[in-house]
C-alpha cells in the first residue's frame, strides 16, 4: 500500500532537493581546507608541551582532523544521495505527466466512432486500468527502487558512474568536481550538461561559481571546463571569479565580507588592503603603471569615504556665495540616509574597479597575452583593452616607455569610462542632492600625486558681473571709469567629476602627466610613496584634519579683477 494514489505526483520538489544537495556539497568543499587549520590550532601544544599528557595532546589534533574528515566525507556522500533522490522524483513526476496525457488522449479516442455506450465505457475502463498499471510501475521503478539506491549512497557512498550521471543531468553542484578528485569528469558532454541545467532553471554561468571564493577550488573547476571544450563565454563568471579570488588571496581580503552596504567603517581593513595590493603590483612589476597610480591616488579618494558627514559644514559655508552653481542648502541639511547612499556607492566603485583590474592584472601575470585573449573571448574585456595589454607586453619586452604609458593609460580610461562612470552618473542623478553633492566632491578633491593639481586649481570657476551705468558719461562722451566687468576668481571648480568628460580632462591633462613624469624622472620617490603605509596616507587626507583650512579657503579665498 502506497501513500500516493494513482496519478498523484510525488510532493517533494526536485529543485529544492537539488538546491539542498548543492548546499551540502558547498559545505563539504569548504571543509576540505580545514585540516591544516586544525593542525595549526594544535601546534602550540604539540610544539611546546612535553610534560604529562604530551603524547595524548600530540594525537588530539590528528584525531580531530580524522573525525572532521569523516564528517566531511559523509556530507559529500549526502549531497550525492539527495541529488540522486531529486533525480528519481523528477523522473517519476515526468512519467506521471506522460501517463496522464496518454490517458486523456485514450479517453477521448474511446468516445469517438460508432461505438455503443457500453463499448465506450469498457474502452475507457481499459485505458484507465492500463494507465494505473503504468503509474504503479513508475512508482516502483523511480520511488521504491530509487529509495533503495539513495540508501546505498548514504551508507556505502556513490560509485563513479552515478556521480557522472547526476553531474551530466545537472543535478549536482560544481563543487563535486573538488569533492571527488578521482572521478574523470572530462567524460562530460558540456553542451548536454548546460542544456540540462537551463532546463532546470539554472544559469550555467552562476552554477560554475557558486559556493566558494577559494582560488584553488575555482581553478579545478576552470581547468575542467577548459579541458572538455567549453567556450570561454560560457564560463565567463567563473573565469573572472578565479582571477579575483587569486588577487584577493594575495591581498588578504575575505571576499565573503566585501559587501559595500556594510559601510566604510566595517570595510576599513579591506579598503586599505586594496590599495596596498595595487602598490605591491607596481613595486614588483614597475611596468604596471596603472597599479602604481591607483595606489597613489586611492588613499585621497578613500579618505572621503570616512568623512562624508563633514560635507554639511562645507556646504553651510558655500551657501549663498556668488557663483556657486548649485543650491548647497540641500547638502547643508543632508540626512544620514542620503550620505549612506553616496558612501556605499563609493565603496561599490572601489570593488568594481578591483574586480575588473585585479582580474586583468592577475591573468596577465599568470599567462601573459594568452590569458588576456581568454578574457577577451569570454567577453570580460573588449578589443581596445586587449590592445592595451598588447602594448604593455611589447613595452615591457622592448623597454619602450611610450608603449607602457599608452597601454596603461588605456587601462585607466577603461576604469574611468567603462567601470565606474555608471556609479558616478547614479550619484549625479540622485534627486535633490545629487548635483550639489557631486559638485562638492569635485571642490574638495585633494591631489595625491606630486605636482598634480586639484580640479579648482586646474580649472577654477570665474564669475563675471557687469557693473551698472553707461559706458560713456552723458553729454561729454567720456569713458565711464565706474562701468566695466567685475571678474571673481572663486576657489571652486568649473566642472564636475561626475561627468566623464570633465573628469577625464583633469586626469589626462594634469594628473596622469604628473604621475608619468614622477615615475620617469624620480622612480625612487614614486616607489617610496607607493611603498608607504596606505592607512597613514588615508589618515593624512582625512577631511577632519583639514576642515578648518577648508572652511577658511572656501570662505575667504576669492579674488576680484575689474576690467573697464
Amino acid at each position: 500500500m502506497t501513500a500516493l494514489q494513482p496519478f498523484d505526483k510525488h510532493p517533494a520538489s526536485p529543485g529544492a532537493l537539488a538546491g539542498t544537495s548543492g548546499s551540502l556539497a558547498g559545505e563539504a568543499a569548504a571543509a576540505q581546507g580545514l585540516d591544516s587549520t586544525t593542525r595549526q590550532a594544535y601546534s602550540p601544544v604539540t610544539a611546546n608541551w612535553h610534560g604529562m599528557g604530551a603524547p595524548e595532546a600530540e594525537q588530539a589534533g590528528r584525531r580531530v582532523s580524522q573525525d572532521a574528515e569523516g564528517v566531511r566525507a559523509a556530507v559529500a556522500q549526502a549531497s550525492v544521495g539527495v541529488a540522486c533522490w531529486a533525480g528519481h522524483v523528477q523522473d517519476f513526476n515526468d512519467e506521471v505527466d506522460r501517463i496522464i496525457a496518454d490517458l486523456v488522449s485514450a479517453l477521448a479516442a474511446a468516445g469517438s466512432g460508432d461505438r455503443t455506450d457500453d463499448e465506450v465505457a469498457a474502452a475507457r475502463q481499459a485505458a484507465r486500468r492500463q494507465a494505473e498499471a503504468r503509474w504503479h510501475q513508475a512508482y516502483d521503478t523511480h520511488i521504491v527502487t530509487g529509495r533503495g539506491e539513495v540508501q546505498q549512497v548514504f551508507t556505502r557512498g556513490p560509485d563513479d558512474a552515478l556521480v557522472l550521471e547526476l553531474f551530466q543531468a545537472g543535478l549536482l553542484s560544481m563543487a563535486v568536481v573538488n569533492l571527488f578528485p578521482n572521478i574523470d569528469f572530462t567524460q562530460t558532454d558540456w553542451s548536454l550538461l548546460f542544456a540540462n541545467l537551463r532546463a532546470r532553471g539554472i544559469d550555467p554561468l552562476s552554477w560554475a561559481v557558486v559556493g566558494t571564493f577559494d582560488p584553488a577550488v575555482l581553478r579545478v573547476r576552470l581547468d575542467l571546463l577548459r579541458t572538455i571544450g567549453v567556450p570561454p563565454n560560457q564560463y565567463r563568471d567563473l573565469l573572472q571569479m578565479y582571477w579575483v579570488a587569486l588577487a584577493a588571496q594575495k591581498a588578504g581580503i575575505d571576499l565573503s565580507q566585501w559587501d559595500p552596504s556594510r559601510g566604510a567603517g566595517a570595510l576599513s581593513d579591506i579598503i586599505k588592503r586594496v590599495y596596498t595590493y595595487y602598490g605591491n603590483l607596481f613595486v614588483d612589476h614597475p611596468y604596471l603603471l596603472w597599479a602604481g597610480m591607483a595606489n597613489m591616488v586611492g588613499p585621497s579618494f578613500a579618505a572621503g569615504f570616512f568623512d562624508l558627514g563633514l560635507f554639511r559644514r562645507v556646504a553651510q559655508v558655500l551657501s549663498g556665495k556668488p557663483g556657486v552653481p548649485f543650491d548647497m542648502s540641500a547638502i547643508a541639511n543632508i540626512s544620514d540616509h542620503e550620505l549612506r547612499f553616496f558612501e556605499t556607492t563609493f565603496l561599490r566603485m572601489q570593488r568594481d574597479i578591483f574586480y575588473d583590474q585585479a582580474m586583468m592584472h592577475e591573468a596577465y601575470l599568470d599567462g601573459g597575452l594568452v590569458s588576456i585573449e581568454e578574457l577577451r573571448a569570454a567577453g570580460l574585456i573588449d578589443s581596445r583593452t586587449a590592445q592595451a595589454w598588447a602594448q604593455i607586453d611589447e613595452g615591457r619586452r622592448t623597454d619602450n616607455t611610450c608603449l607602457l604609458q599608452s597601454g596603461n593609460a588605456l587601462l585607466l580610461r577603461r576604469e574611468q569610462e567603462d567601470i565606474i562612470q555608471d556609479n558616478y552618473q547614479r550619484m549625479y542623478d540622485r534627486p535633490v542632492t545629487g548635483p550639489a553633492f557631486t559638485y562638492l566632491m569635485t571642490a574638495l578633491g585633494e591631489p595625491s600625486v606630486p605636482e598634480a593639481r586639484s580640479f579648482a586649481d586646474w580649472r577654477p570657476l570665474w564669475v563675471s558681473v557687469e557693473t551698472p551705468g553707461p559706458e560713456n558719461i552723458p553729454f561729454v562722451g567720456w569713458d565711464n571709469p565706474l562701468q566695466g566687468e567685475v571678474k571673481v576668481r572663486t576657489p571652486l571648480p568649473d566642472g564636475n567629476i561626475a561627468h566623464f568628460t570633465d573628469r577625464w580632462e583633469l586626469i589626462s591633462e594634469d594628473t596622469l602627466p604628473a604621475y608619468q613624469e614622477l615615475v620617469a624622472e624620480d622612480p625612487e620617490r614614486a616607489r617610496e610613496i607607493v611603498s608607504s603605509d596606505v592607512g597613514d596616507r588615508i589618515d593624512h587626507y582625512r577631511l577632519h584634519h583639514r576642515i578648518d583650512d577648508i572652511l577658511w579657503h572656501f570662505g575667504t579665498d576669492w579674488g576680484v579683477d575689474f576690467d573697464q
